[in-house]
């Protein structure tokens, strides 16, 4: 298989893969710098687009064209690609003034989940975030949440705990946004690596990065594992996200640390796959 680097930054940790579909631009993170970056998928070109002092763990198309940034504290501007100009929609959430956002997805009726790291002995939390702008504690006790996902029929939602290395899956209510039944469907147990991104194709399989394992693993809807992709060029992939044409492009991290985390590490990376994307939605934030 052939795996190129499309977009060197030495990322410290490049994160949450966004793809743009009208521009055709692949928007991601980098946790450490921070910073925002851009991938044109028809020039090549790849560009810095945001530099700030507030981390961005994670982003949302929003249904307008522009991006929800997910940052510190719990804090989301809406912001214009290329535009360093940011509106604050939301200041933060109480208790995570010490935490940021990790991991986010909008669902079919524009809500957001999003993961927080956690802060000393406190786990991280997943919260949702309604387009009213309720914000509703859904996991308390979430460990380190990270990847998630919703099945094609959108019956399940798929919820990644890099911390107690699981892959979980509940029933999901479309129309509450409520999460029910919790079930583990991958557990690592003795093999290298924790689970990281997530990113769901439309037959319903997972696809898995596994950060410290220089892999990505497919697994079925039933938690099996179908496929494994060595990654010998980065130690530590962080963020799957299938494109159309079985494209899929791979975030990792260590870019500080080559070549012991790699040669490659910190880049952006595209191969190719036997997958087509799942469902992705925008969400409906603010005043939606």
């Amino acid at each position: 298989m052939t795996i190129d680097t499309v977009a060197d930054f030495a990322c410290g940790c490049g994160e949450r893969p966004t793809w743009h579909p009208e521009t055709r631009t692949l928007y991601f993170t980098d946790v450490d710098s921070p910073a925002v970056y851009a991938f044109e998928a028809e020039t090549g070109m790849a560009r810095k687009v945001y530099s700030g002092a507030d981390i961005v763990g994670g982003m949302t198309l929003h249904h307008d064209g522009r991006l929800l940034l997910f940052m510190s504290r719990g804090a989301v501007c809406l912001w214009t690609p290329g535009d360093n100009a940011m509106e604050t929609v939301l200041d933060g959430i109480e208790g995570e003034e010490e935490s940021r956002f990790n991991d986010v997805i909008a669902d079919p009726k524009g809500r957001v989940f999003g993961g927080t790291m956690p802060v000393g002995e406190r786990p991280g939390r997943l919260y949702r975030w309604d387009p009213d702008g309720t914000i509703r504690l859904v996991l308390e006790e979430a460990g380190l949440p990270n990847g998630m996902g919703f099945s094609p029929d959108l019956s399940t939602f798929y919820f990644t705990d890099t911390q107690a290395r699981t892959i979980d899956a509940f029933w999901y209510d479309q129309d509450s946004g409520d999460l029910s039944e919790r079930r583990t469907l991958v557990k690592l147990k003795d093999e290298a690596g924790n689970p990281d991104g997530l990113a769901v194709d439309s037959r319903g399989d997972l696809w898995s990065a596994h950060y410290g394992g220089h892999r990505l693993v497919r697994y079925s809807a039933q938690g099996e594992e179908l496929t494994r992709i060595d990654l010998p060029m980065v130690e530590n992939p962080t963020c799957p996200l299938i494109v159309e044409n079985g494209t899929l492009y791979l975030t990792s991290a260590g870019g500080g640390y080559r070549p012991q985390a790699g040669e490659a590490a910190g880049a952006l990376l595209r191969l190719l796959v036997e997958a087509e994307p799942g469902r992705t939605f925008c969400s409906g934030q603010p005043g939606s």
